[in-house]
């Protein structure tokens, strides 16, 4: 937040900005799992609540790490497996 205030000119790393999202490097791929930590707890709740889920209250700092293109990518996949699950 300071960051974007320009309050600093420190901008903290998109590992700090994605928790608890986590990226493993595999030879020729990065997996990305959610970790469900007890301290998050409101935070789902709250997403749960308004209907936003974890990708898209990252969805700066994951474009940040990843691009526009993969985030659209992202998106698109998380609403096919949406819409499955409608179906």
């Amino acid at each position: 937040r300071a960051f974007i205030e320009k309050k600093t000119g420190f901008r903290k790393p998109v590992s700090c900005c994605i928790f608890p999202v986590r990226v493993k490097k595999y030879n020729d791929f990065e997996g990305i799992n959610y970790e469900k930590w007890d301290i998050c707890k409101p935070a789902r709740e709250l997403g749960a609540k308004l209907n936003i889920p974890v990708y898209r209250f990252l969805k700066d700092p994951l474009k940040r790490k990843y691009g526009k293109k993969w985030y659209k990518q992202l998106e698109i996949a998380a609403d096919e497996v949406l819409k499955k699950r409608t179906d």
